[in-house]
C-alpha cells in the first residue's frame, strides 16, 4: 500500500512513519510538509492512503481534501488534527474523510486505522522491502 503524509512537523512525520513501517501495510511511503508538493506527489504516485495534517503551510488544507477527493474518490484520508475544532471537523467529513485523528491525544489509534483501511480497500501489504520517500531525508 502507498501512504502519502502531508505533516507540517518533520517530527510528527518521522514518527508517522516509524509507526507505519511497524504495522507493516505501507511498502511506499512518501512524505511532505507543503500543500504544492503534496499535490505534485499525489498525482505522481496516486497513493492508496493520505495522512494530511489540517495545518499545512502553502493553500488550505480543505482545498487539499477537496482536491483529493475530486481527484480519486477511493482514496482512504486520515486527517490529522491538533484542536477541537469543531466547524473543521464537520467540513472535513462533509468531504469524505475516513477518519479524523487528535494527533496529539489519539496517535496510538494510527496502527489500527491502517489496519481498518487495509481490510476495508482489501489491499494486501506487499513482500517488497518498505520504501521512504521526502526530498528532506
Amino acid at each position: 500500500m502507498t501512504v502519502l503524509i502531508v505533516e507540517e512537523s518533520l517530527l510528527i512525520g518521522g514518527r508517522i512513519r516509524n509507526l507505519l513501517l511497524e504495522t507493516g501495510n505501507a511498502s511506499n511511503i512518501y512524505q511532505t510538509v507543503e500543500h504544492t508538493e503534496a499535490v505534485t506527489l499525489f498525482e505522481e504516485v496516486k497513493p492508496n492512503v493520505v495522512l494530511l495534517d489540517m495545518c499545512t503551510p502553502g493553500a488550505t488544507s480543505i482545498d487539499l481534501l477537496q482536491d483529493i477527493k475530486k481527484a480519486a474518490t477511493e482514496t482512504a484520508i486520515v486527517v490529522l488534527v491538533n484542536c477541537d475544532d469543531y466547524q473543521k471537523q464537520l467540513k472535513c467529513n462533509s468531504i469524505g474523510v475516513d477518519f479524523i485523528l487528535d494527533k496529539y491525544h489519539e496517535f496510538e489509534r494510527l496502527p489500527e486505522i491502517m489496519d481498518i483501511i487495509v481490510r476495508k480497500g482489501n489491499f494486501k501489504p506487499g513482500n517488497e522491502k518498505p520504501k521512504h520517500y521526502s526530498k528532506f531525508a
